[in-house]
């Protein structure tokens, strides 16, 4: 008699979820290994360049999920980032306080003023917050300048050292071990049932609003959070550059993270990582040849963006899905 074969066993929910996240986290590591890897190999110069674009990075993706998660556009997005360099800045030449301390209170000093500003901005959609926000950025940059006792006016603040002293390298792996952290927190946000939420009300305000989810209440935090992220950005630049200047909050500061995200893309969380290591290493390279610098990098990574799929991520991925049929079924002209 026919041995009846019995059917495979289903895998268990974990294994699924084991097999689906397995090739991501792979990813996640090789990349760390190469990250953590790299400063032993390169030049002083382009260490500095690669501490630049990780902080550069988290403030990409910081604008990147205000606008993928809350559909919000804020023209004044630099306010958080000066704030939060001015403030480590501060604590650490006035306080004499310890690097984490420093950044604590830097990013603190951000997500205060993105308390105020969002309750203040968020009541206006559209154009309107974006102006309003604009402002308010104008208004950080003129006290700034104007409180030059405290901020050193149009001098800035200079002298501005890690306590106790890191050097280069070891500031590196500070600047890396942080964006980490960083990302991996907004990456779990991004994931929660707020997250999740965030990206229904900004598909369907009115149905989110509808089955209980108190919008405004969501937005503001969410810029809270986001302005948080940029703050803590902007105190690791204030000790990578070790001075802050008024300039980081002019008008003209708020571009760079619009352009890094939407160079980069926003539908993936850290596109905007991709957008700002393009941005910074185009700048460096084309800054010291031409004056007018941000507008070729501004054209370049804007027609990226325009061209490509979702920014750089989307246009890489596009062609990564081509490139296997072309390799398989290449085209000659012949059938």
């Amino acid at each position: 008699m026919a041995r009846v074969q019995e059917p495979p066993a289903q895998q268990t929910p974990w294994r699924r979820r084991l097999a689906a996240w397995l090739p991501a986290a792979a990813a996640v590591g090789a990349v760390l290994l190469v990250l953590a890897l790299l400063p032993t190999v390169l030049t002083p110069f382009w260490r500095h360049t690669l501490t630049e674009i990780l902080i550069l990075g988290l403030y990409a993706v910081s604008f990147g999920m205000l606008l993928s998660h809350g559909g919000l556009i804020s023209f004044g997005h630099a306010t958080f980032f000066g704030l939060g360099a001015y403030g480590a800045a501060l604590m650490t030449k006035r306080l004499d306080v310890a690097l984490p301390l420093a950044l604590g209170g830097g990013a603190l000093t951000a997500a205060l003023a993105a308390m105020v500003i969002g309750y203040l901005c968020l009541r206006v959609g559209g154009i309107y917050f974006a102006m309003l926000t604009f402002a308010f950025q104008m208004l950080a940059y003129t006290v700034v300048v104007r409180a030059r006792n405290l901020t050193g006016g149009t001098d800035g603040v200079a002298g501005v050292f890690p306590r106790p002293h890191l050097s280069d390298a070891q500031l590196y792996y500070v600047v890396l071990g942080c964006v980490v952290v960083a990302l991996g927190l907004l990456w779990l946000v991004s994931r929660s049932p707020f997250g999740l939420s965030l990206r229904a009300l900004r598909s369907h305000p009115a149905r989110a609003e509808a089955v209980g989810i108190p919008v405004s209440l969501y937005k503001w935090a969410l810029f809270v959070l986001v302005g948080l992220a940029a703050g803590f950005a902007g105190a690791l630049a204030a000790f990578v550059r070790h001075s802050v200047f008024p300039d980081g909050l002019y008008w003209t500061a708020s571009a760079a993270p619009i352009v890094m995200a939407l160079a980069g893309g926003t539908t993936f969380l850290l596109a905007p990582v991709v957008g700002a290591a393009a941005y910074h290493t185009l700048e460096v390279v084309i800054a010291p040849r031409f004056t007018h610098w941000p507008l070729i990098v501004g054209g370049v990574l804007l027609l990226i963006s325009i061209t490509g799929r979702e920014g750089l991520v989307g246009l890489l991925s596009h062609l990564a899905r081509r490139a296997p049929r072309r390799v398989l079924w290449p085209r000659t002209g012949q059938y």
